[in-house]
């Protein structure tokens, strides 16, 4: 069952109707974010500059209460 989330990031606003909150992000994510793994070069060279490695341990999809209305 779809629903409407509402995207936001710096001033912009979106009303996007998905499936899952995952899908609503990456609707509005596509286009302005990249995701890819590096090149051995690229990793050494971004490591080597300063760069640290994080570590993403939020689940990709979070429960959303329910508001009854």
């Amino acid at each position: 069952m779809s629903r409407v989330y509402i995207v936001g990031y710096g001033q912009e606003t979106r009303l996007v109707r998905a499936n899952t909150r995952a899908q609503a992000l990456n609707h509005v994510a596509h286009g302005i974010i990249n995701v890819d793994v590096p090149t051995q070069d690229q990793l050494i060279d971004l490591i080597s500059g300063g760069k640290k490695v994080e570590t993403s341990l939020k689940q990709e999809q979070d429960n959303l209460p329910l508001e009854q209305a």
